[in-house]
């Protein structure tokens, strides 16, 4: 148990190094909480839970409670805890009272967690690594959970997951790793991973994507690493990853990959490592990795690519090249590796199809270190297909059927000069053929059971002088084991190849030859088919039928074995010397021939001017033809006649076909433009009534407003209008009313004061003098009698008037705050009327209050209250009108 809970202090460790190298951890926060636990150490090893192990690690506190059988967070957990390992229980719901503050790490793998209180997680502001792989999480149980939160690694490994929704990692900025492997995610949000800013590693190993669309990755400009290996993807679209500008490590391996399209990796121009094995990939276009400016390694192995020609070119800087078990590859040829001037290793191991390597095949790998083609099935390397690999460090080459013979030879010789380069499991390199040589290791069968010499020729044709159109030999004899191959090369620089282990007939450049045997001094007996007059006989020797001008020159005759080759010049001239004998006899007899030619034309005329003078005809002319020359002369004429009708027919017809065709291709070519000049015009149509409708919408729209703001305006001038007619009502009405209040006050008052002279009560005679209206008197006391105090509260109020035809329409009325006051008019007015002042009242209010209702002879005139009832019904009416106004 301790071995395991320093394992995982160790990667704790690890982790924090890591995270500190990159800024995840904040060195002030881990010193702070490093001097806390320096303190308080002795009371957290006492406070650690029994079933769990506590130790510190560079003053981290870790606690180890891992296959403890737990189905909650241990009892007694302190809040300072740094790593918390709680690997193989029970638990089936991430949640706990306490909140851990310190946390940075918690690995819960290996539970039965099916959902995670997310207030919970939000409090562990700290927590950075947060492992849930092999649980039951499902999709929904685990939407908006992480959000909020400060997690820079999450491991949701073997779980339920069945797809990446848009609520499932919002708002997730700081997340650095992804891992979601080994789930069954089946489809993947446009939106999935929107958030995921900063996300350096996305782990979608073993799931099960079919389909890969470029939207998923918006946003996953900072992605690194991607893996999709062992889901069901059939097909890379274009541009799928060309968001993805920083990504540098692409696995695609062990998918339905059948086709690759040629922009499927642009944007690319940072990938360094990309993993195609495991595909049914049959073919790649030249340009498929024009991108991948940067790619240094590149693993096509366990494909079905049967040829890898120029598909390379663009990939400069790869180093690695890896095509084991590529089971329809054959061979490489001088294009298979053409521009791969960097490349370090190749590995074609285990193709059992491939049997050949061309001579130039590595003409441009010169930086090549390793070469494994082990497993394969090569029989032969020919000579030179190593020479431009300088730098070659290491050779596998075992597990193929090699033929062991002089054709192979050259190896050991270059494996000895070559001291740098090593040939791997040598001993396991064994020889297929012949068969007394069978189960023999190569450089064992090579360096002590091979008999072989260089090539060379101990004889030719030293001198050659040959008549123009005679037969000609030129003899080469060569030596050497095995027996070299002899190449002829004439003076206009055709070339014939002689093989010592063929017997065919071959053309080369168009010239035949035959290695049969034609008699060399008689070449008559070659058939007349053959039209090349150059032949290679049976033993290498080059004959020629029939010399002419232009044979004479230099031969050069070459011998060559896997060991060495050696070379001759033979020339060829030519013998003049008959041509003179042949120059005075044709001249000897072209002068007898032409003067016994014109001695014929003579006699002849002279026979015809004398017969002609004697009136004789030539008994062998007959103007007359015969009945049957006539008939065949006629006939000759009507198939003459037939065969111009024909003709004739056959011209109009060919004619008026012609004529056709182009009336045809006019006529289509007319229905074309109008159709497109309709759609046009249709089209033209269209687009002015859209902008002729929007001109309209758009004067409706601006006339529309204009009326609103003109009613809007009207509305506010008609309701200025009506309250400032209503507020002068008011003023009018209230002064009249209090005037007609004072008034009939006075009466009343006069009354009582004849009616107290008539009682001669003593306390009257003194406000008898002073004045006629004891109202404003202050200091009157009247014990005996109930006198009101009448206290008029005026108020600006809004108000309505039914009857009013100044304003049409219903409107709120809105006092200003001097309206709102009493004027300075009315109060004094008030002021004469009782002796205590006027104060303000609420806005609505407009009432009379008698403080002794036991007074009954005094009362309000029953006018004041029909005009007090009136301005409270026009107050009601004016609520309800207010709600019907818009």
């Amino acid at each position: 148990m301790m071995a395991s809970l320093w394992t995982f202090a160790i990667l704790l460790i690890s982790l924090k190094s890591i995270c500190s190298h990159s800024g995840s951890f904040s060195s002030k926060s881990d010193l702070s909480y490093s001097e806390k636990l320096i303190e308080n150490w002795p009371e957290i090893g006492r406070t650690c839970p029994s079933i769990c192990e506590c130790t510190d690690y560079d003053y981290n506190l870790i606690v180890d409670c891992s296959y403890k059988k737990l189905n909650s967070l241990p009892a007694n957990l302190q809040a300072s805890v740094f790593y918390l390992n709680l690997v193989g229980n029970n638990i089936s719901k991430l949640s706990f009272d306490v909140s851990f503050k310190a946390l940075n790490s918690l690995n819960v793998s290996e539970n039965r967690i099916s959902s995670i209180d997310h207030l919970w997680l939000n409090s562990l502001r700290n927590l950075q690594y947060l492992d849930v792989s092999k649980n039951f999480l499902h999709a929904k149980a685990i939407e908006n959970v992480f959000q909020n939160t400060s997690l820079h690694h999450l491991n949701l490994s073997k779980n339920k997951l069945t797809a990446v929704t848009n609520m499932m990692f919002n708002q997730m900025n700081s997340l650095h790793s992804l891992n979601l492997s080994l789930n069954e995610i089946e489809t993947i949000s446009s939106y999935g991973f929107m958030d995921l800013n900063y996300l350096i590693r996305l782990d979608l190993f073993s799931n099960k994507l079919t389909d890969i669309q470029h939207e998923i990755f918006t946003n996953l400009e900072n992605l690194q690493t991607l893996i999709l290996k062992q889901n069901s993807i059939k097909l890379l679209r274009n541009v799928v990853f060309s968001r993805l500008k920083n990504l540098k490590f692409l696995d695609l391996s062990k998918n339905y990959i059948a086709s690759v399209g040629l922009l499927s990796f642009k944007g690319l121009t940072k990938l360094e490592y990309l993993n195609l094995s495991s595909n049914y990939i049959t073919y790649l276009q030249d340009g498929v990795f024009r991108s991948l400016e940067s790619m240094k390694i590149l693993d096509l192995s366990r494909n079905l690519i049967s040829s890898i020609d120029k598909i390379f070119i663009h990939t400069k800087s790869l180093e690695f090249l890896y095509l084991q078990d590529s089971t329809s590859l054959k061979e490489l040829t001088p294009l298979s590796l053409l521009g791969l001037s960097e490349l370090k290793s190749l590995d074609i191991s285990g193709s059992k199809s491939f049997s050949d390597i061309s001579v130039k095949s590595f003409s441009h790998t010169q930086n090549l270190r390793f070469l494994d083609s082990s497993q394969t099935n090569l029989t032969n390397l020919k000579m030179g297909v190593f020479n431009n690999l300088y730098k070659i460090e290491t050779l596998k080459l075992n597990g193929n059927p090699w033929k062991c013979d002089c054709y192979l030879y050259w190896l050991l010789i270059w494996l000895g000069e070559h001291t740098n380069t090593h040939l791997l499991s040598p001993s396991e390199t064994h020889c297929s053929t012949p068969i007394n040589l069978k189960q023999y290791v190569l450089l064992d069968a090579l360096d002590h059971n091979m008999v072989c010499t260089n090539a060379s020729i101990y004889y030719y044709t030293n001198k050659t002088k040959f008549r123009v159109g005679s037969p000609a030999l030129l003899e080469c004899k060569v030596d050497g084991t095995p027996l070299p191959s002899i190449t002829w090369i004439t003076p206009t620089k055709e070339a014939f190849y002689w093989e010592s282990l063929q017997n065919q007939t071959k053309k080369i450049k168009g010239a035949l030859f035959s290695t049969g045997t034609p008699d060399p001094l008689d070449l008559r007996n070659i058939g007349e088919e053959k039209q090349s007059r150059f032949y290679l006989l049976q033993n290498g020797n080059l004959a020629i039928q029939n010399v002419e001008r232009g044979d004479g020159g230099f031969y050069v005759c070459k011998a060559s074995n896997p060991l060495s080759y050696a070379s001759v010049s033979i020339r060829l001239t030519l013998d003049y010397e008959y041509l003179v004998h042949i120059k005075i006899v044709s001249v000897l007899v072209g002068m007898a021939t032409s003067f016994g030619f014109l001695l014929l034309t003579l006699i002849s005329v002279l026979i015809k001017m004398v017969m002609k003078h004697f009136g004789v005809k030539c008994p062998c002319y007959n103007g007359n033809a015969s009945p049957r020359t006539q008939q065949i002369k006629k006939i000759l004429e009507s198939m003459e006649h037939y065969k111009k009708q024909q003709l004739e027919r056959l011209r109009d017809n060919y004619n008026g076909q012609v004529q056709r065709i182009k009336d045809n291709c006019m006529q289509q070519m007319e229905r074309l433009r109008e159709s497109y000049s309709s759609q046009a015009e249709r089209l033209r149509d269209i687009k002015e009534y859209g902008t002729l409708q929007i001109d309209r919408i758009r004067e409706n729209y601006y006339f529309q407003v204009q009326r609103v703001r003109d009613y809007s305006a009207g509305q506010i001038v008609r309701l200025r209008e009506n309250y400032l007619f209503q507020r002068n009502r008011i003023r009018k009405f209230s002064a009249h009313h209090l005037y007609k209040l004072r008034e009939n006050y006075k009466v009343q008052q006069q009354h009582l004061n004849k009616i107290l002279e008539n009682l001669n009560i003593e306390s009257c005679r003194n406000v008898c003098h002073r004045t006629d209206s004891i109202v404003f008197e202050p200091d009157l006391n009247l014990e005996n009698v109930l006198v009101p105090k009448i206290c008029l509260q005026t108020l600006a109020k809004e108000t309505s008037d039914s009857n009013d035809n100044s304003s049409q329409l219903s409107a709120y009325f809105t006092p200003d705050e001097v309206s709102s006051e009493v004027s300075g008019h009315e109060s004094d007015e008030c002021e004469n009327f009782v002796n205590n002042p006027i104060v303000n009242a609420p806005h609505n209010d407009i009432a009379i209050c008698i403080e002794d209702n036991k007074f009954n002879a005094l009362h309000i005139p029953n006018e004041c209250e029909k005009d007090l009832s009136f301005e409270q019904n026009n107050y009601e009416d004016n609520q309800n009108s207010n709600e019907t106004i818009v």
